[in-house]
C-alpha cells in the first residue's frame, strides 16, 4: 500500500511508484497519490511525466489527479492550504436554486472523506442552511401520524428538497455542465473570434439547431458558474 513512506524517496521514484500500484489495482491512499500530482504539476518536466503515466490510469483516479492539480495552482499563487479548506472555499457561494440540493450533499460527501468534521473545518452557510431545513421537514414528516409509513417515504423526496415545483436536480446537473462548458468555450475565444465565428464551436459541440440556441446555452451558463477564487484565476 502506498502510504508515507513514500515522500522520502526522489519525486520520479513516487511518481512511478504511484503508476505501478495504480495499473495493479492495489489499494493505495489518495491524500498521498494527490500530494504526488500536486508536486508533479508544479514544473512543466514533471508535469509532463505525470500526464504520460496517467493516459493508462483507470476513470477512478481522475478525482485526485483534477485535485492533485488543483493544489499546484494554489501553491503557485502563494496560498499554503490543503484541499479542503480550498475545495470549502470554492463551494462558499450558494449555486443555482436547481441546484442546491446535489450540491449541498456533495460538498457534504468531501467534508467527510477529508475529515472536515474532526478538523474543525466550517462548512459553507448555505450548506448548514440546508441541513437545518430539511432536518426540520423530515422531522415534521416523522411526527405527521396522518400519513402512513408507505406514504412517508414517498414524501421524503421532497422533504429533502429534490422534487418540487418542477424540481430534479439530477436532470438540472446534467444541462447545468453543458451550459458551464458552453459558457467557458465561449470566453476562451474571446479576442480570437468575434460575432457567429465565435459561437459557432459551441452549436457544432452540443449539436444545436442554430446559433440562437447557442446563446441561450452561454447565458445560461454564465448565471450557473460560480465566481472563482483569487488564487484560481
Amino acid at each position: 500500500m502506498l502510504d508515507t513512506e513514500q515522500t522520502s524517496c526522489s519525486l520520479a521514484d513516487a511518481l512511478e511508484h504511484l503508476d505501478q500500484i495504480v495499473r495493479s489495482g492495489e489499494p493505495y491512499s489518495h491524500e498521498l497519490a494527490r500530494e504526488i500530482v500536486a508536486r508533479c504539476a508544479a514544473t512543466e518536466a514533471t508535469y509532463l511525466k505525470f500526464r504520460e503515466l496517467a493516459e493508462g490510469w483507470p476513470d477512478e483516479t481522475k478525482g485526485f489527479q483534477l485535485q492533485g492539480v488543483l493544489l499546484s495552482v494554489a501553491r503557485r499563487k502563494g496560498d499554503k492550504r490543503d484541499y479542503l479548506q480550498l475545495k470549502m472555499e470554492m463551494s462558499e457561494p450558494a449555486p443555482h436554486a436547481d441546484l442546491l440540493p446535489l450540491q449541498a450533499w456533495t460538498v457534504l460527501n468531501i467534508w467527510f472523506s477529508e475529515a472536515g468534521h474532526k478538523r474543525k473545518v466550517d462548512l459553507p452557510l448555505w450548506v448548514t442552511e440546508y441541513l437545518a431545513r430539511t432536518a426540520f421537514e423530515v422531522q415534521r414528516l416523522r411526527a405527521n401520524r396522518k400519513l402512513s409509513a408507505n406514504s412517508k417515504v414517498k414524501e421524503l423526496p421532497a422533504a429533502l428538497e429534490f422534487i418540487g415545483n418542477g424540481r430534479n436536480p439530477f436532470a438540472a446537473d446534467e444541462k447545468a455542465m453543458q451550459y458551464e462548458l458552453a459558457a467557458i468555450i465561449y470566453e476562451k475565444e474571446d479576442g480570437k473570434l468575434s460575432g457567429e465565428a465565435r459561437i459557432e464551436p459551441i452549436r457544432q459541440l452540443f449539436n444545436l439547431a442554430d446559433v440562437r440556441t447557442a446563446r441561450r446555452y452561454v447565458a445560461k451558463g454564465k448565471r450557473y458558474l460560480s465566481p472563482l477564487p483569487k488564487w484560481l484565476k
